[in-house]
């Protein structure tokens, strides 16, 4: 290749480049990360984070009493005018006058009266009650309502709504935590889908106010710590990949000296990953966070292949052909994840697939290098290299017998607090008495009615669950709202006269009981509340937060207070419309299907990669070479993941599905020196590029296996391990062959 052909196609690879970026500028990818992705395309889905209870949180303000009280309430000002935000409360509200006339109007469907609230002895002890009341500073805010109401549904009602508050000590006007060391605001999040970026801004601006004011704000609650834990991984991500950056570019510097040839090896992995970024939102409408993690699959596949060319030298014609033979191999493996049915393994299988073979056609079109790569120490070493023939056979039966003796499982989800947060969440039962963050319950109903006939249903059997010491207490709607229907009390007509005769008997004033009568017809004759006059009084959001509205009718989330793990077996059988849930069931679920997913299509892709390699090469011998190979890297290299951390999970799977396409493409370079055993400058080329793409995969992921987060070390670990098995089972295949040959 002439030099003014060179110049030209980088110049077109460049434009390429600048135009895909352009296209990623003006068509930016819609980035998700809800969790639905990782269900099922089919059936029915749930997501924690979209309960009322995944949006509900907590801000803990440290400090001193007065100052951080202070900070509380303008922290409380600020969050109050945040659109992302539904409810902001750091301290008992009293009820407004609206309130209050509402729940006057409608307490007899709200509190409904036995017969016995109704007779006239209990009329006379209310109204000796209300006149007591006067005398205390909250009876006199409400000693107006509790006069007008001797049938006492009204103080049953304000009292059963007080007991809903939060039970931690006032101070300073704000709640603080049991131990005193914190302020505490109580938040909840509007119902929208989680966008953990905007959840993290929220968190960065309240630790911000509470940090200029030399306080420390910890935000809790399971869509605030997902955001956490999301901005924390990224952060580390990003860490992790500028520090293996940095060292792939001092390595390939030391090994080319060239750092022009460093700027054009990377042209095809930068068009790679914008042509698999562009196909994924063209197919699926966005890009799920998962997806884009494991672009690293893409990026330690696809630098591979100018550094092949660049090993190979005066070979590259030959070498071109192995690549793109090699990445339609890969892409074939990666594709069979779409018939998964799973969106986000979808996703990954197209982004990879699309992302290589852009980036192996780019790379074949690159011009050749002006320096080759200097390593003849690495090549000294693989020359003498040996391993016994039958050391892939040795490797399977190593990884069988460690997965005998270690059984890989499903391992449970789990999630890289940073450090200040864990201390949080760990500290956090000392503060205040939290619901489960695993267990609730869910009561449905057509309405409000309904709904509280079936909390009644369900309050003996919590009863029963808290005498046992499995619970320690559970609120529903239905222990405030108790709604028995159209006619709500028991006796629906008092007398005028019972009225006058209770007010005689409390030292009273006669004269009242037409007031009194009126307003008991008047709570008679209130059509029964429904959601939407509940939900326009702010005053009851705190209690209202855990309803919703669905198209059969309503829904409660009802929290669970000191839940034990067989909570479930004390509740016994549930009436009709509740149901016990476990929040982290469907989540486990959904990655153990996902998980299942990967590892049947991982196995079709190879079995399929396998068919159309046997075709290509047409050469069972050196298919079969390439199988053996890979199926010993691969099999030791899950097993040593799992001895090291118990249980293989999605991450690692796909971590396995690369080093698949690591192996295909060492093996071919194998299976190509060895079909020319004359050719002793082809052999050396193959050595080269093997081992120049294995120091800079090991550079890039042995630093992520050194990573403090837990998904970053799995796929470290596995593809460090992978491909030293691979690695080394090649060069001495190559080593093997030739001298069998008698060329060495």
């Amino acid at each position: 290749m002439t030099r003014p052909q060179g110049a030209r196609r980088l110049a077109g690879l460049a434009a390429l480049m600048a135009m895909l970026l352009a296209a990623l500028l003006i068509w930016p990818p819609d980035l998700r990360s809800d969790a639905a992705a990782i269900f099922s395309d089919r059936g029915e889905q749930f997501d924690p984070l979209q309960s009322p209870a995944g949006r509900d949180g907590l801000v803990l303000i440290t400090g001193p009493r007065a100052q951080a009280a202070a900070s509380a309430r303008q922290i409380a000002q600020v969050l109050k005018a945040d659109p992302a935000l539904a409810r902001v409360q750091l301290a008992p509200v009293a009820p407004s006058r609206e309130v209050l006339d509402w729940l006057f109007r409608h307490r007899l469907h709200l509190a409904p009266r036995d017969a016995a609230d109704l007779r006239p002895p209990a009329l006379e002890a209310r109204n000796h009650a209300a006149r007591s009341a006067l005398s205390s500073a909250q009876g006199a805010v409400l000693a107006e309502y509790l006069l007008r109401d001797p049938t006492g549904a009204f103080a049953d009602l304000i009292e059963r709504v007080q007991a809903q508050l939060p039970k931690v000590p006032l101070a300073e006007g704000v709640w603080r935590s049991r131990d005193d060391e914190a302020a505490l605001l109580f938040i909840s999040l509007r119902d929208a889908p989680f966008d953990a970026r905007a959840t993290q801004a929220l968190v960065e601006k309240v630790s911000a106010l509470a940090k200029r004011d030399g306080l420390r704000a910890d935000l809790i609650g399971p869509r605030l710590i997902a955001a956490q834990v999301s901005a924390h991984t990224g952060a580390m991500a990003s860490l992790t990949s500028g520090i293996a950056g940095g060292l792939l570019v001092l390595w390939l510097l030391i090994v080319f000296r060239a750092p022009l040839a460093l700027a054009v090896m990377m042209l095809p992995l930068v068009i790679g990953l914008c042509v698999g970024l562009l196909s994924v939102q063209a197919l699926f409408g966005q890009v799920h966070v998962i997806a884009l993690g494991f672009g690293g699959a893409l990026t330690g596949l696809a630098l591979d292949y100018p550094l092949h060319l660049a090993g190979h030298g005066a070979q590259r014609r030959h070498a071109r052909r192995v690549i793109l033979l090699g990445a339609a191999t890969t892409a074939l493996a990666f594709l069979m994840m779409l018939g998964a049915g799973v969106s986000v393994l979808g996703q990954i299988g197209v982004f990879v697939a699309t992302g290589l073979i852009a980036a192996a056609l780019c790379a074949c079109l690159l011009p050749p290098m002006s320096s080759a790569p200097r390593i003849a120490p690495l090549l000294r070493l693989a020359e003498k290299w040996r391993l016994p023939r039958a050391s892939a056979f040795a490797l399977i039966a190593l990884a069988a017998l460690l997965f005998v003796l270690y059984p890989p499982t499903q391992p449970a989800p789990k999630a890289d607090l940073p450090q200040a947060l864990a201390r949080a969440v760990t500290d956090l039962p000392k503060k205040l008495p939290m619901p489960s963050a695993r267990y609730a319950l869910r009561i449905e109903a057509a309405d409000l009615a309904q709904l509280s006939q079936r909390g009644a249903q369900m309050r003996p059997a919590i009863e029963q669950a808290i005498a046992a010491g499995a619970l320690e207490r559970a609120t529903l709607i239905g222990d405030i709202i108790k709604m028995r229907g159209a006619r709500v009390p028991a006796r629906p007509e008092l007398a005028l006269g019972d009225f006058e005769q209770a007010l005689r008997s409390a030292g009273m004033a006669a004269g009242y009981a037409s007031v009194q009568y009126q307003a008991y017809r008047e709570a008679l004759t209130t059509p029964p509340p429904r959601l939407p006059d509940l939900a326009a009084l702010p005053e009851l959001a705190p209690i209202l937060a855990r309803l919703e509205q669905t198209p059969e009718g309503l829904r409660e989330w009802v929290p669970l207070f000191g839940a034990s793990e067989d909570l479930a077996a004390h509740l016994g059988p549930l009436p009709q419309g509740v149901a016990f849930l476990d929040l982290a069931k469907p989540v486990r679920d959904g990655l153990a299907r996902l998980r299942q997913g990967a590892l049947i299509w991982f196995a079709v892709g190879i079995i399929a990669a396998l068919g159309f390699l046997g075709l290509a090469l047409r050469d069972h011998h050196a298919l079969a070479r390439i199988a053996l190979l890979g199926a010993a890297g691969l099999s030791l290299s899950a097993a040593l993941a799992n001895l090291i951390s118990p249980g293989l999970s999605i991450y690692e799977i796909v971590a396995l599905t690369l080093l698949t396409g690591i192996s295909v493409d060492y093996g071919l370079l194998a299976a190509s020196a060895n079909a020319s055993p004359g050719n002793r400058a082809q052999v050396t080329a193959a050595r080269r590029s093997i081992l120049l793409c294995a120091s800079t995969t090991l550079i890039a992921f042995a630093t992520m296996a050194c990573s403090p987060v837990g998904i970053l070390q799995q796929i470290g670990l596995t593809v460090s391990f992978g491909v030293l098995m691979i690695a080394a089972l090649t060069l001495a295949q190559v080593r093997r062959d030739q001298m069998e040959t008698g060329d060495d």
